[in-house]
């Protein structure tokens, strides 16, 4: 076999490198970007940003519903630590100072190196994710009326199922 010529004959040396290059010119996912755009946003905290969205996970149930995370405080020197500010809710600042060694440990322990040093705790209203939940236990002021239509019904299983549809969306709306 001669050196000039490929080893399969079918392929064709041109044909490859015309395909190598089309891949440097492939369309590339937006999602390859994302980091270089936000390391040009002047004050975006990536860390920050996983702080707020984590913040149930790491704080843990109790305080959660208390306090929010606010910002960031860097130090002028890279050796020394950042604080975190928090908003806080009434008493509950009393128990986070309290707790406050257990919670840099959270933190720190979620990012893996000692980010932050210290926490700012400024009072103000936390906005809750959660709804409080209702006692579904208590009767309904009023009762409720079954419509005439319902009992016409003959399929027993099917007039109770709506019938308890028909108290819960009383309940709901009262």
């Amino acid at each position: 076999m001669e050196k000039n010529q490929p080893q399969n004959h079918r392929e064709n040396p041109r044909r490859r490198d015309a395909s190598a290059r089309r891949n440097v010119f492939a369309p590339k996912p937006l999602s390859s970007f994302v980091p270089d755009i936000l390391r040009n946003i002047p004050g975006f905290d990536t860390g920050f940003a996983q702080l707020v969205m984590h913040w149930h996970s790491i704080i843990g149930e109790p305080l959660c519903h208390f306090t929010t995370p606010d910002k960031i405080i860097n130090s002028k020197y890279k050796n020394d630590g950042a604080i975190l500010q928090l908003i806080v809710t009434g008493a509950a600042a009393i128990e986070i100072q309290h707790q406050q060694p257990q919670i840099l440990e959270r933190i720190n322990g979620y990012f893996g190196h000692r980010w932050i040093t210290g926490l700012r705790l400024v009072h103000g209203t936390v906005q809750s994710k959660l709804r409080p939940m209702r006692d579904n236990a208590q009767p309904s002021a009023a009762p409720f009326d079954l419509p005439q239509d319902l009992e016409s019904v003959k399929d027993q299983d099917l007039q109770t199922a709506l019938r308890n549809l028909g108290q819960a969306v009383f309940r709901s709306t009262s």
